[in-house]
């Protein structure tokens, strides 16, 4: 259980692995890795969070091109197939090593990582809609 100086026995307050999983399946690790940031910030674990972002930009690249390399041509087989890999190495992988001590915890809300998936699915699909029109 997390101590804090206000509140001994305060509970974090976590996006759950659930959710970290999804978020990172459908828009990948680098995002993935922000709420990963935000539950080892919330953990007291801050001197991690520099090397879970940059491990998953380099995941990203690296992944990215070993498919390709592969001769993976489908773009929604390369991304979601390296999204998936990403996912459960955060949800699962790297929860149990940064949070294997931590068994109680608060579920942080939905609606923020929600949205963010929305607007960013949203942008791009209004791009390609005025792309095809032209």
């Amino acid at each position: 259980m997390l101590m804090d100086k206000y509140n001994r026995n305060r509970v974090p307050l976590f996006h759950d692995r659930i959710l970290l999983f999804v978020f990172t399946f459908f828009l990948g690790a680098f995002f993935g890795s922000l709420l990963y940031a935000q539950n080892l910030k919330e953990a007291g674990k801050k001197n991690y969070i520099a090397a879970t972002i940059i491990a998953s930009l380099l995941y990203n690249y690296f992944a990215l091109r070993i498919l390709a390399g592969l001769s993976v041509d489908n773009i929604l087989v390369r991304l979601f197939l390296a999204n998936g890999i990403a996912a459960w190495l955060l949800a699962w992988v790297c929860w149990n090593y940064h949070f294997k001590n931590i068994t109680l915890y608060d579920r942080r809300s939905i609606w923020v990582p929600l949205l963010a998936i929305i607007l960013v699915y949203g942008f791009f699909i209004t791009i390609n809609m005025i792309m095809a029109k032209k």
